[in-house]
Parts: structure tokens; C-alpha cells; sequence
């Protein structure tokens, strides 16, 4: 156990405030984007006082995911093309890439890890959102971004306890949430939810990553259930964390919440590997 779990918060709580802001266009052009009275002139010309975001937009447009293989040359043509859904989508993706391609020593995760799986986590909440309530595709998508970002936060204290957590997790049986929570006293979804506060991220998205390791604790926030249930598929299919992913249930009632049963579960799955695939590509 930690020894001093008040002296822990204190740093953990400075670390959040550490942690570098969504990047101001992210933020800008999401609002853009719920505005209906935007235009597409208005999001190219945020988006072009970001050079980098601007050209990780284009390519990520011009990629086989999205069907126009090198024939959007700018972004007021990938707004026209794509349409504003499309879009702020690829912005979210484009904005938080980088924050999240970071090594994670404690949790054993190389660079790719974290954003491979967060990639897929919100491909396969927009995809049960797309079924199960359209309205929510696009906060059920930066969800899925940025529902584990609490691990970044939590990486060097879990360092720090290595051989602790080790030993629990082996000899308990028992997964790295559990051990976050035995341990610290804590886990990284409840962090995640600060940050989330810090970015001033939506409440429904913060809800919803503060418990989508049991939604079931989130008073019926649908997202939450949504999320739980990428996260488990992405996890199941290759796109999670190899050190507890056999360990991971999908807790008891997601499916009747949902009212999905295990053949969508199959039918998702397939629908998600192909769609991370095409995605992955184009976003490297």
C-alpha cells in the first residue's frame, strides 16, 4: 500500500494541472462545429492558424478510411466533402494524437499502446452510438479519445509501486484497475474525470469516462454504458493492453442496457478491426 496517499493526491493533482490543455483549435473548432449558423470558410480559417493539426486533418482526410484518396486539397474542400460530423471528428483525432503517443513505463505500455487503443475505443463508441442513439456519435467518439487519459497521470506513481502491483495482480488474480484501486485508492477513470474538468470537457463525457469501468454506477448514463462496451470490444479484438486484457469482463447488464446481445457483439467486433485498421494507417 502507498504510504502517504495524501502526499500522493497533492501530486497527482499537480500533475493534472501539468498536463498541457486540449489544444485551443480542438476546442474552437468543436464549438464551430455544435454551431449551426458555423460555415466552412470560418473552420479552415481556425484550423489554418495550426499548421500541424491543419496538415494531419488533410492527410487524414485524404486516406482510404475516408473514401477520397488525395483529392481534398484543402480544409474548406474536406469541410464541403466530408461534412461537419466527418470533420470534427478527424480534428479531435488530429488534436489529442500527440498527447497520447507516450511511453507508460508502469503500466508496461509503449508509445503506440495507449493511442492505438483509445483509437479504437472511440471508432467503436461511435459505432454503438450510431446504432443505439445517433444524437451521441460525436461526444461518444472524443470519449473513447480520451477515456484512459487518466493512465498518463498515473504512470509514474504506478512506476513507482512496481513490484507492488505486480505481485497483486499475480497473485490475486486480479486486473490493473483493481490494483489502481487496492493500492493507490484510487483509479485512473476517477483521474481521467479531473482532467476532463481541467479541459472543460462536457459533464456527459466526463460522467461517462469516470465510470466506464461500471457504468452500471453512473445512474443510467447511457454513454457510460457505450463506452464500457467499446472499451471491453477493442480489448477482446487486439486493441487493448496485453498485461490484464484476459482478466477484463463486460460487467453484468451492458447488453440488456443496450438491448444488444452477443451476436451485435460479434457483428461489432468485425466492424471495428476493419474500421482501426483503415484509420490507424491514415493516421500515422
Amino acid at each position: 500500500m502507498a504510504a502517504d496517499n495524501h502526499e500522493m493526491m497533492r501530486q497527482i493533482s499537480a500533475g493534472i494541472e501539468e498536463i498541457p490543455p486540449m489544444p485551443q483549435v480542438v476546442m474552437k473548432a468543436q464549438q464551430l462545429l455544435a454551431d449551426p449558423d458555423s460555415s466552412a470558410k470560418e473552420l479552415a480559417a481556425l484550423l489554418e492558424k495550426d499548421p500541424s493539426i491543419a496538415a494531419k486533418v488533410l492527410k487524414m482526410a485524404n486516406s482510404a478510411f475516408y473514401g477520397l484518396r488525395g483529392n481534398v486539397n484543402s480544409i474548406q474542400h474536406a469541410a464541403m466533402v466530408l461534412g461537419y460530423r466527418n470533420l470534427g471528428e478527424i480534428i479531435s483525432v488530429a488534436g489529442v494524437q500527440q498527447s497520447l503517443e507516450k511511453k507508460l513505463p508502469g503500466y508496461g505500455l509503449d508509445s503506440e499502446d495507449l493511442w492505438r487503443h483509445s483509437l479504437s475505443v472511440a471508432m467503436g463508441s461511435k459505432i454503438i452510438a450510431s446504432r443505439k442513439n445517433p444524437e451521441l456519435e460525436m461526444v461518444a467518439h472524443t470519449a473513447g479519445l480520451i477515456h484512459d487519459v487518466g493512465k498518463l497521470i498515473l504512470d509514474p506513481f504506478v512506476l513507482d509501486e512496481k513490484e507492488t502491483f505486480e505481485a497483486f495482480i499475480v497473485s490475486e488474480q486480479q486486473t490493473f484497475l483493481a490494483a489502481e484501486q487496492e493500492i493507490l485508492g484510487f483509479d485512473h477513470a476517477e483521474i481521467a474525470a479531473e482532467v476532463c474538468k481541467k479541459w472543460s470537457i462536457p459533464m456527459v463525457i466526463s460522467s461517462a469516462i469516470q465510470y466506464h469501468h461500471s457504468p452500471s454506477s453512473s445512474s443510467e448514463v447511457e454513454l457510460a454504458f457505450i463506452l464500457h462496451l467499446a472499451d471491453y470490444i477493442s480489448l477482446v479484438t487486439g486493441a487493448g493492453y496485453e498485461s490484464d486484457d484476459y482478466l477484463y469482463e463486460l460487467e453484468e447488464g451492458t447488453l440488456d442496457y443496450l438491448q444488444l446481445d452477443d451476436s451485435d457483439v460479434s457483428d461489432l467486433s468485425l466492424e471495428l478491426m476493419e474500421s482501426v485498421a483503415n484509420l490507424l494507417d491514415s493516421s500515422n
